[in-house]
């Protein structure tokens, strides 16, 4: 007997991935988790919606804490080098740690910590359902990148909703920033049915 695909889905406010999850629920057998990144009011929906039966939901915000100073170097030094991904570099990408921010300037330590944080949920996540499938959008935010990035290095199926910026339409990538093209390839060698 074979075990229903686990599929974890990142779902925010623009509700895709939530509308994704309560078509699929009715044409495949899976076991549905989701990682819900919004805010207070409506984390109030989706802790009491009953449209789709998902196995488990992790609120992001519950977890995230800007409040330690104490940060385990150890810990995202050896994350970064097994799985080779540059925390660092996810930092510095994202707008609302620097420049872009005119709220709130954060402190090396707290981003560190915001990162520690993140690592140790998505770990924990991972590690619990080990899903086969993750459905996303290609990432504008760190934290949803580092998600991306993890489950690519321990070989979970990447399926990245994407605009085409043709009409409405959207279509599902494992590379959002590539659309799945090889890059190598001139726009030539293609074949296109019209």
């Amino acid at each position: 007997m074979t075990s229903k695909p686990k599929i974890l889905f990142w779902i925010n406010t623009n509700f895709l991935h939530f509308s994704l999850a309560y078509y699929m629920q009715s044409k495949i057998d899976a076991d549905f988790f989701g990682v819900i990144d919004t805010n207070t009011k409506p984390k109030i929906f989706f802790e009491n919606q009953k449209l789709v039966s998902f196995k488990k939901l992790w609120f992001y915000h519950d977890h995230i804490k800007k409040n330690s100073k104490k940060i385990d170097f150890e810990y995202l030094n050896n994350f970064e080098n097994t799985s080779h991904i540059n925390l660092w570099n996810l930092c510095l990408n994202e707008r609302y740690f620097y420049e872009h921010n005119r709220f709130y300037k954060f402190k090396k330590y707290e981003i560190l910590s915001i990162l520690e944080q993140e690592l140790k949920l998505f770990e924990t996540i991972l590690d619990d359902i080990k899903p086969d499938f993750f459905l996303t959008f290609n990432p504008v935010l760190h934290h949803q990148k580092l998600l991306l990035e993890m489950c690519r290095v321990k070989g979970i199926k990447i399926l990245s909703s994407c605009r085409t910026g043709i009409g409405d339409q959207t279509v599902l990538v494992e590379d959002g920033a590539t659309l799945d093209l090889d890059l190598n390839k001139k726009i030539d060698e293609y074949s296109i049915d019209i």
